[in-house]
């Protein structure tokens, strides 16, 4: 009579495969969510070094210095900001309506004079 193969030997087998299957299961899915956090990091990358982002940034600057002086007039500080700002924008008339704000708060300043003299 012919000997018959132990049956522990027919179960390694089939352990082995689900353990392999589940490691190439989990490495795919660990691949996927790398790549997915990794094609994020690189695409945040690209929105923050655009000079759109530059732009839009100045622009928020003058519409909040342009509703903060709308309630706090007499804050020449602010009016002097706001000049800056449309002078780097290449607004010229805006911050000569910036600066006539200030010569009517005060009309004596010296850094008025200055802004006045550099355009």
């Amino acid at each position: 009579m012919p000997k018959q193969p132990a049956k522990a030997n027919t179960k390694k087998p089939h352990l082995r495969n689900n353990l392999a299957y589940l490691l190439v299961a989990v490495g795919t899915i660990v691949i996927f969510f790398l790549t997915t956090f990794n094609l994020d990091c690189y695409l945040e990358t690209q929105k923050v070094l655009g000079s759109a982002t530059v732009i839009s940034k100045s622009h928020n600057e003058i519409a909040f210095w342009e509703v903060f002086l709308h309630e706090n007039e007499n804050y020449i500080e602010g009016w002097y900001e706001l000049a800056k700002l449309k002078i780097d924008e290449g607004d010229i008339s805006g911050a000569r309506q910036a600066l006539l704000e200030i010569e009517k708060i005060n009309p004596n300043s010296e850094k008025l004079m200055r802004f006045n003299n550099s355009l």
